[in-house]
């Protein structure tokens, strides 16, 4: 990244325009994209990663009728904040595209197990666990292009709203919140024994 320039100064005095003069200028280019730069636009779409997984929790509820708890919730956040920290960790010490790897690796790993358990079926977690991995690596091919992140973005975002738009197309919102509501109401009758009397 070094750019180097030779000058020859001349002078209007015939001597000095006869040996002349050669001045060798260093030139050093810096990067406009260094690591920080790099880090920084990745916070600024950390907002948007814990919404996308946190809507995607929410469609594996309305569409699975799988109950997912706030606390498991916050703990699928938490993971997500930190796998920033470990980005700017590694990449203190290593150079940035390994260290989104390996803080990526780290964080895929992790969930990938947790959301075993908290759906209840390995398909399901291997889905989700594929979806984020896709979003980290959209993630990092909008870090890397300086031109055209603010379209790459856009399009993400346009596609993420259109496939949310078309997984609830069929959801009747309102009748949803009602079933939801009597499903997991008790029941007001009290059991009665084999021979109708009741406990």
């Amino acid at each position: 990244n070094n750019v180097y320039a030779e000058a020859v100064a001349t002078s209007s005095d015939s001597a000095d325009a006869d040996c002349g003069s050669n001045l060798s200028i260093g030139v050093h280019l810096i990067d406009p994209v260094d690591q920080y730069t790099l880090l920084n636009r990745a916070t600024k779409y950390g907002l948007l990663f814990i919404i996308v997984t946190f809507a995607g929790f929410f469609l594996f509820e309305i569409l699975k009728q799988l109950r997912i708890h706030p606390i498991q919730y916050i703990l699928v956040g938490l993971s997500l904040v930190l796998f920033f920290l470990l980005l700017l960790s590694f990449s203190e010490h290593l150079p940035f595209k390994w260290a989104y790897v390996l803080a990526t690796l780290a964080n895929i790993t992790v969930l990938s197990t947790y959301l075993y358990y908290v759906l209840k079926n390995i398909v399901r977690a291997l889905g989700f666990s594929t979806t984020l991995i896709a979003l980290y690596g959209a993630l990092f091919v909008l870090l890397q292009s300086e031109d055209y992140a603010l379209l790459l973005g856009s399009l993400l975002l346009f596609g993420l709203l259109s496939l949310l738009m078309l997984l609830t197309r069929k959801i009747d919102w309102y009748n949803l919140e009602l079933s939801t509501e009597e499903k997991h109401k008790i029941p007001n009758n009290p059991t009665k024994t084999p021979n109708n009397m009741p406990i």
